[in-house]
């Protein structure tokens, strides 16, 4: 056989194996080869106790959309996200991802902050051949949930916990301890992991103590904790309920009695609780950050990142003006300084509150525009939440106003959660 004749087969094999292949392929493939873009249908909780989380989220899916668009997209098609807020519960999180696969004809879902969000969603993408990934731990031990559509970007919680227990043994740290947790099915992975290597390590299992999830005052708890005498102590929260945890052992005084190992947290909760209030524990974190040290693309991504969550300010398309401490950015119009921060999706709008602040005599304090487009369904409020947090922040604003053309349902919730720090009163012009 000459060597042309093996290339026809093997073109004709090709074309015959490529057909067959597209009308056997799952849901995702079939759509990414057709005209449209490739919607990438998001769902986290942007409301309830882990919105803060939720940003980040969103932050860095920003950041990998941008980098797979600036690359050429997705065999050609560009990727858009459409998010959805689970707010915090499994059944809403099953239905917008539901209508992100039947109704938006997302061929990929990303999110799902705990367990029950992404069991819920892997439901959906399992039903209908729709790649599911998901950040939460113990779906990953959880039987029976399983399909070949599903992929989890973290670690089980028996290796997060046998990591702690290990390094607890290796700095011999003592030989005696105890669990302060969340009782729900997260944690409880926790507990039959560190009572495993106690026994591997001959160290000495006093239990745990259990307080409901959303608990947010542990002191009744804590007392059972420090009768328990151990050298080490395990707390296994998340989110809010960690922040309070942390505020309320350094209270009680725990850390003076033992090690106190939070088997995993973030770096947000730390900076939720406040300077000071993590000083003297240990943490397990989900991400390694000396990546960055070694390869060029991990520091790049580092970098992009840790800009977002310093809440750095990007003037999104549509809104070429701002005023910074005084200083115009853009266009700007020359007014009085004053009490009154003004965040606006809008640059004409924003620029005519201003004037009209200043003709009734009055001033501003910072003018900060996002772009019309922040407050679409596909951004969710990113900058705006950004110049939220950062007008809470300026000792110079006392009045919050935010300017906007009629956002989406998702801009407009998002927009309308009050920054973390927030004492002042916000108003919102359409």
């Amino acid at each position: 056989m000459s060597l042309t004749t093996r290339r026809t087969i093997l073109k004709g094999l090709a074309g015959a194996g490529a057909a067959a292949a597209v009308s056997g392929f799952p849901f995702v493939n079939r759509l990414a080869l057709g005209q449209q873009s490739l919607k990438l249908g998001v769902v986290v909780p942007q409301t309830g106790p882990m919105a803060l989380e939720a940003q980040e989220m969103l932050a860095a899916t920003q950041i990998a959309v941008e980098d797979v668009n600036a690359d050429g997209g997705v065999m050609g098609r560009k990727v858009e996200t459409v998010i959805r807020d689970s707010e915090f519960k499994p059944e809403v999180a099953k239905r917008k991802a539901t209508e992100l696969v039947e109704v938006e004809k997302a061929p990929f879902l990303v999110g799902a902050i705990v367990g029950f969000e992404g069991i819920a969603m892997a439901e959906v993408g399992c039903k209908n051949d729709v790649i599911v990934s998901f950040f939460g731990q113990n779906f990953l031990t959880v039987k029976g949930k399983m399909c070949k559509y599903q992929f989890g970007n973290n670690l089980s919680p028996y290796q997060t916990a046998a990591a702690a227990a290990h390094f607890v043994t290796e700095q011999k740290m003592g030989k005696k301890w105890h669990m302060l947790a969340n009782n729900y099915s997260w944690p409880q992975m926790f507990e039959r992991a560190y009572s495993l290597v106690a026994k591997q390590v001959g160290a000495d299992w006093t239990g745990v103590t259990w307080a409901p999830l959303g608990t947010r005052d542990f002191l009744p708890f804590l007392p059972k904790v420090a009768a328990a005498k151990a050298d080490v102590v395990f707390i296994t929260t998340w989110a809010a309920d960690q922040v309070a945890c942390a505020k309320q052992v350094q209270e009680f005084g725990l850390a003076k009695q033992a090690r106190v190992i939070h088997s995993i947290t973030e770096l947000t909760f730390a900076e939720a609780a406040g300077a000071g209030v993590y000083d003297g524990f240990y943490s397990g974190m989900p991400w390694y950050w000396h990546l960055k040290d070694k390869y060029p693309a991990a520091k790049k991504y580092y970098d992009r990142h840790l800009a977002l969550r310093k809440r750095a300010l990007v003037m999104g398309p549509d809104c070429g003006t701002a005023i910074l401490d005084g200083v115009p950015l853009g266009f700007a119009n020359a007014v009085r300084r004053g009490p009154i921060g003004l965040a606006g999706a809008s640059g004409t709008g924003l620029q005519q509150v201003v004037c009209l602040i200043d003709r009734l005599g009055m001033g501003i304090s910072q003018a900060i525009g996002v772009g019309g487009r922040d407050l679409d369904e596909r951004i969710g409020g990113l900058m705006m939440l950004a110049a939220l947090d950062r007008l809470a922040d300026d000792s110079g604003t006392t009045v919050i106003v935010l300017i906007s053309k009629p956002p989406s349902p998702l801009g407009a919730k998002a927009a309308s959660r009050k920054p973390r720090k927030v004492r002042l009163s916000v108003y919102w012009a359409l």
